[in-house]
């Protein structure tokens, strides 16, 4: 099961970062993606864009992630998505 992801706000040195906590590495890397891979799962980061919020430029980055199977799946992205998830204060 392959999911796209879209993160707003989070830079893509992030990202990387925490695929590499969660034991990936990386296998490639290319003007267009970086491919991760595990024993478990595997994924695609593309490169950064922007969008412009009250002056400000935050960066939106895009991931692929596919698991070996759905419970690999589905546990892969709830620790990507407590890594990413922030709360406005």
């Amino acid at each position: 099961m392959m999911e796209n992801l879209e993160f707003r706000g989070i830079p893509q040195k992030d990202i990387i970062d925490y695929l590499k906590e969660l034991g990936g590495v990386i296998q490639k890397t290319s003007d267009d993606h970086i491919l991760f891979q595990h024993d478990e799962w595997h994924a695609e980061v593309f490169p950064e864009t922007f969008f412009t919020f009250m002056h400000s430029e935050i960066p939106i980055v895009k991931v692929n992630l596919e698991g070996i199977d759905e419970s690999t799946h589905q546990e892969t992205l709830r620790k990507l998505r407590l890594k990413t998830f922030r709360a406005g204060g």
